[in-house]
Order: C-alpha cells, then structure tokens, then sequence
C-alpha cells in the first residue's frame, strides 16, 4: 500500500520520488474511486511540492483537496484540510486569519469532532510567538513536561521559548541536555524538523560555536529546500536561512551571506512573508557583526524592511527587535580618535559592558557567537589599555558610551 511510504522520515533527496508515489497513489485512489485516499494523496504532494518552492502546484493541490473535502465530509479530514490553509497563512505572514482558523479548530476539538490537541499546540506556539506572546505559553508547557516526562520532543521548543523571553540560562540548560552525544536523543521521526528548526536558532542564540558546526552538518542536505514542520503545520520557509543563522554563529560569513541571499529569493518566490521579515533581520545581524565595509548600510536598509513588514503583519517580536537594532544603528558613533580607534562594533560591546551584560547577554543581544564577543572585548581591553570589564565600564562612561538605550 503506497500510502505507507509517508509514514516514515524520509532525506531530502528522496522528496522527487515521494511526488511520485504520491501522484501514483492518487491516480489509482481516483480509479478506485477511493475519496479518503485521495485526499491523503493530495495532502502529501502538496507538501512536497512547497518544499520544492513550487507553491503554485501545492496551491493547486491544495484546492483539489477543498473540493474532495465537500464530498467525504469527515472531520480527520477536514482537520487535514485546515491545518494547510492555516500553514500557508501564517507563512504569509496573515495571523488574523490564521487566528480565524485555529479558533474554528478548537471549537471542533471542544465538541469533540476532533483529537489533533498536539498539532493544535504546535500551531498556536508558532502563533503566539509571531504575536510576541510566547510568554504565555511558558506555565503551559512546563505543566505538561512533568505531567508527561517521555515528551522529549517538546523540550527544543521549551528551549526556544526560553531564549524569546530572555532567560538565556535555563534555555542554556536546556540546550545542552539535548546536545549530548552530538544530539543522539533527537528522533528521527516526523517531529525531527521541529526539533532541527527550534535548536538551531537556541544554538544561534546562545552563541554555541560547536555545537553550531554539528548542527550545520544536519541540516546541510536541505539546502535550497523548505522546511515544512509537522506534515503540514508550519511551514518555516527557507531552510537556508537557518544555516545562514549557524554559519554566522561560526563566523564563516562567506557561507552565511551564500545562505542569507538564497533564503531570501527562496521565501519571495513562495510569498513566505513571514519568514522573510526575520530572515532580512538575521541577514542584517550577520552583517553587523562581519562589520565589513558596506555591512552597516546594507543592515540598515534589511532592518528597516523587516521592520515595515513585521509591523504590518503584526509581528510584534520581531518589530521589537528590529526597532532595536535601527534604534542602535542611529546611535552617533563617536570618531576613532576619541575612542582609541575602537570599531563601530567594539562600541557597540563596550555600551553593553558598561551596563553589567554578560558575554552571553551580549551576543544574543547583537546576534553574535560568544566567541566573536570574547574576540571584541580583547579587542577593547588591549586598545583601551583596561585590565578587566571593570576598567573598561569606567572607560565607557568617562567617554560617554555608556548610553541607557541598550537597558530596554
């Protein structure tokens, strides 16, 4: 029975052929006259096919399975149905009606015409994240970690939660609970993009060079590829953009920028808006950190786009720490000359040092490795001549750089 074949993980490179045992399984299901199956069929391939970026054949698939939804009339599958027009809405960036959608769902769920409880909660995260309102979720999600211990998959996305609300130590905790044994305890099973998607932006966050490098070896072979999470939850846009995050983290810029231009023309082509706006903010924040010449004009102009997107889409996270950056950007840099040639970056990690942040609070507030901010504040203390974060805070203040913008 070919509609076996889906219920495994499978690599990237056999996508092609899952087209083609889902286009098989659809032309026999219709000769059949099997409705249910056809609707399964076309549910696969339209995934597929947005993971290839050919959103107009997932489009098309997707209206195939709207019309045979009105002939079986069976909640499973109108669940199914729901669940990809609430994926491409919060793709675009449309959360009112993807918020229109999950309302309809809970509803069903509630009269119990339906029991899709955990793909409801990976929906709504995603959601309440985009809304800025992932804090929310944190008590909830606790709660049912110690109701049910064995939901290890849960765990990268309580560590995301962790890194959004600013408590980098526990997400830290978290993060290297997972890491263990280069992340041998991830299945490899149908939650396995979430758990590649969450931990690489908890890795980007929290600066992890190595564990960066062993993430980057995983997601490679999805280059050029989309991340679709769930079967058809939560599509992620560009899987490039994630490597661009954990090349950063590495500071193999070449590589991130590579990355950062194809998720970019990748989540245009599809009408990803979403993930669009926050990868021309992860672009900008590897720019700023390269600090190359050219690198702060080219990140401001990416910011002010995220920033015009996010507040349009009602991306409240997202236009918060985008209207942090260009706020930063707009701060007046002293001349060289006054500030024994520190860089516009070295500045930058000695404002943040002035007001007591940690190196981890520092990179994840500049979206720089650890390593990088180590490398800056030796810079700092060798220029400066101070002998430790101390001095070098003193520095900051007798030079009027320790400005009150980066306390928000």
């Amino acid at each position: 029975n070919l509609s076996y074949m889906f219920d495994f993980a499978w690599e990237p490179e056999h996508t092609k052929a899952l087209i083609g045992y889902a286009t098989e399984m659809l032309t026999a299901a219709e000769q059949a006259g099997n409705m249910e199956i056809v609707a399964v069929a076309y549910g696969w391939r339209l995934v597929y096919y947005l993971e290839f970026g050919d959103i107009g054949a997932a489009e098309a698939d997707l209206a195939e399975l709207t019309r045979v939804d009105v002939r079986i009339r069976q909640t499973t599958y109108s669940f199914a149905m729901r669940s990809y027009y609430i994926m491409l809405a919060m793709m675009r960036g449309e959360l009112a009606e993807t918020e229109r959608h999950v309302i309809q769902a809970m509803q069903l769920q509630r009269i119990g015409l339906t029991n899709h409880e955990d793909q409801l909660s990976v929906i709504i995260f995603t959601l309440r994240r985009e809304q800025g309102r992932l804090r929310e979720f944190r008590p909830v999600l606790s709660l049912f970690l110690r109701q049910q211990p064995t939901a290890t998959t849960w765990l990268p996305g309580l560590a995301l939660l962790y890194t959004e609300i600013g408590q980098l130590d526990d997400a830290r905790l978290l993060f290297e609970q997972l890491a263990a044994e280069d992340f041998a305890g991830i299945a490899r099973d149908g939650r396995w993009y979430f758990c590649l998607a969450y931990l690489s932006e908890v890795c980007a966050a929290l600066g992890d060079m190595a564990r960066a490098s062993t993430l980057y070896g995983m997601l490679r072979p999805y280059a050029g590829r989309n991340l679709i999470l769930g079967g058809g939850l939560v599509c992620c846009g560009s899987a490039d953009r994630y490597l661009g995050l954990l090349a950063a983290t590495m500071s193999r810029w070449t590589e991130a920028t590579q990355h950062f231009e194809q998720a970019l023309a990748m989540n245009q082509k599809i009408g990803a808006h979403a993930p669009l706006a926050h990868t021309r903010h992860d672009f900008a924040a590897m720019l700023l950190a390269r600090d190359q010449p050219g690198d702060r004009e080219r990140a401001t102009a990416l910011l002010q786009l995220s920033l015009e997107s996010a507040r349009a889409l009602g991306m409240c996270a997202l236009e918060e720490r985008a209207a942090l950056r260009l706020a930063q950007l707009a701060r007046p840099q002293p001349a060289p000359d006054t500030v024994d040639e520190l860089t516009s970056r070295e500045i930058e990690v000695l404002r943040l040092i002035a007001i007591g942040r940690s190196n981890a609070d520092i990179a994840l507030v500049l979206a720089i490795s650890l390593n990088t901010v180590a490398t800056h504040v030796r810079n700092i203390l060798a220029k400066t001549g101070c002998a430790n974060r101390t001095e070098a805070a003193g520095y900051a203040m007798r030079h009027g750089l320790a400005g009150a913008a980066y306390q928000a």
